[in-house]
């Protein structure tokens, strides 16, 4: 049995609404287009610097904030 990940439910409501609003906050507005391509910078850079592949399990122990999310 495959377990979906965040980021596929993620990719996949980018995909289908990607001018919705993803994250609203005060002073930063995100579509889920740009939240898909923020948050995959992110993913793409952990794996040139670790070796992390995709999938890999991570954690992160951050004050609870949007900005966590994306570059």
């Amino acid at each position: 049995m495959t377990v979906p990940h965040y980021s596929d439910l993620w990719r996949g409501i980018a995909q289908t609404a990607p001018d919705r609003p993803a994250i609203v906050t005060r002073d930063r507005r995100l579509t889920w287009a740009e939240f898909a391509r923020e948050s995959g910078a992110i993913a793409r850079h952990l794996t040139e610097v670790t070796r992390l592949r995709p999938h890999d399990a991570v954690a992160l122990l951050l004050y609870n904030r949007p900005e966590h999310l994306t570059v």
